[in-house]
């Protein structure tokens, strides 16, 4: 009994293991599938807002440039050729105050013909300070208040120009083309901690003689932090970098240790990066065998520890003459947590079920098993001719006969063949008893003939016959 408890056990755990799996793994593939495409999707959002921002970042950066073109361009005779000329000032401070383009991460500059340069800026408390140098004498920048100048005599403080700007390539590209021109990734040469990207633009008098550059700088960090506000699935990494691999804005908020970087004032290494979706982002470009020179979109799957991550890579402003890429890693487990939370309750409620399963297999096989030991014990009792309790279990079957299934029409055939059984058993005694009888008179029947056949018995009836003579003649005499 034990072994069909267990095989019924056994055959509703299975059932359940069966069922469930079958269907878990139907679901799973199908949410896989659609992990895929939904990556697909993701991607593609993710990347259109990527080139959007980058591409906004950089049309500021050229209106607030051309703004500025346009307006001495057409206020010339407000501009008497030099840049620190108070009413000049005063007319771009007026004018960058009313521009939306006029953000923290940009700062437009002058620098004239005689070598006066200024600059119209912010600090790092987004206060807006004004700038003035002078290059025909030295590289020292003169800090100014926008409210205050014109009227303090001290700057509010001096910093030095690294480099002279006229001597930028960009910068003498543009004079020579007459147009605008963007530079590459440099230092800014108006704030000490800045990376930036320049355009320059010269502007010339109707006669063409070179009045002045206007040039506008977008600091890099400011990517950075918009790429930070960009609302993506969980473990996603955003990552901005250069044809030789340089990180140049990330999505990720790092630690210097994190992020790899061993001096402050450089750009780290994609390579060096220790998050697992900015690895997996660089080990994607190593798969593609062409360094970090991307030239084609492309989505990759690859394998970072144990995780999967669909990588996307991009090259990006190209137009601007940037040599910079982008890539989006997205973690497959950001994609499918909502499966794989389903999964783990599917497992509990999986082993839930087969506990039930296994319950209910002992329940019901203990519900099948005691019917069919009731009546192997009935056909024991039978084989032993023991008809009565405690050996033919009688009340069982009474109870089991009041069960409307087959146990209880089996155990109803037992209950008539016992009541059967029995009364043959009473008829074959009363046989037995009757031909017992019968046996014992014909045995005294045959003794009796065998005393009257004996001579001795011959002897005594002869001589009991001569005395009954001899009496009757008595009796007559």
């Amino acid at each position: 009994m034990k072994s069909i408890r267990w095989v019924f056990s056994s055959l509703f755990a299975l059932l359940i293991l069966f069922s469930v799996g079958l269907v878990a793994s139907i679901s799973l593939v199908m949410q896989f599938r659609e992990a895929d495409e939904s990556a697909e999707v993701l991607i593609g959002l993710i990347g259109g807002r990527v080139e959007d921002l980058i591409d906004t970042e950089f049309r500021a950066l050229t209106s607030l440039e051309r703004i500025y073109v346009r307006l001495i361009e057409t206020q010339k005779s407000r501009f008497s050729g030099n840049v620190h000329n108070e009413a000049f000032v005063r007319e771009m401070i007026a004018s960058a105050r009313t521009q939306n383009l006029m953000a923290k991460a940009l700062n437009l500059s002058f620098v004239d013909a005689a070598g006066r340069c200024l600059s119209l800026d912010r600090r790092r408390t987004a206060t807006p300070v004004i700038k003035v140098c002078d290059l025909s004498k030295d590289a020292s920048l003169r800090w100014y208040g926008a409210e205050t100048f014109g009227h303090a005599e001290e700057p509010l403080m001096k910093s030095a120009m690294p480099s002279d700007i006229r001597l930028d390539s960009a910068f003498t590209e543009a004079l020579r083309r007459h147009e605008g021109v963007f530079s590459g990734l440099h230092p800014s040469y108006w704030r000490s901690d800045a990376e930036v990207v320049s355009v320059f633009e010269p502007v010339f008098d109707p006669k063409g003689q070179y009045r002045l550059m206007v040039s506008a700088d977008l600091d890099v960090r400011s990517i950075a932090i918009n790429l930070q506000g960009l609302k993506v699935p969980s473990g996603t990494s955003i990552v901005i970098f250069d044809g030789v691999g340089r990180l140049l804005a990330s999505s990720l908020r790092q630690s210097d240790d994190e992020a790899g970087i061993a001096d402050p004032s450089l750009f780290p290494l994609l390579s060096s990066n220790q998050n697992p979706a900015i690895r997996a982002a660089n080990q994607a470009l190593v798969e593609q065998k062409s360094g970090y020179a991307v030239n084609a979109e492309k989505t990759l799957r690859i394998k970072q520890g144990d995780q999967l991550y669909y990588v996307y890579v991009s090259p990006v402003v190209r137009d601007s003459g940037q040599d910079w890429n982008f890539a989006i890693a997205i973690p497959q487990s950001g994609l499918i947590n909502h499966i794989l939370y389903g999964i783990r309750i599917a497992g509990w409620a999986t082993a839930t079920l087969v506990i039930l399963a296994i319950l209910m297999g002992i329940f019901l096989a203990g519900w099948i098993a005691r019917p069919i030991q009731t009546l192997g014990k009935a056909a024991q009792a039978l084989e032993l001719n023991q008809l009565d309790d405690p050996m033919m279990p009688l009340a069982a079957l009474t109870a089991d006969a009041k069960r409307h299934n087959e146990f209880g029409r089996l155990a109803c055939l037992f209950l008539r063949m016992i009541a059967e059984v029995r009364e043959r058993h009473r008829l074959l005694e009363i046989q037995l008893e009757q031909l017992r009888v019968d046996v014992s008179e014909n045995e005294t029947q045959a003794e009796v003939n065998a005393i009257a056949d004996s001579d001795f018995f011959q002897g005594l009836r002869a001589t009991a016959l001569k005395l009954r003579g001899l009496h009757r003649h008595d009796v007559e005499i």
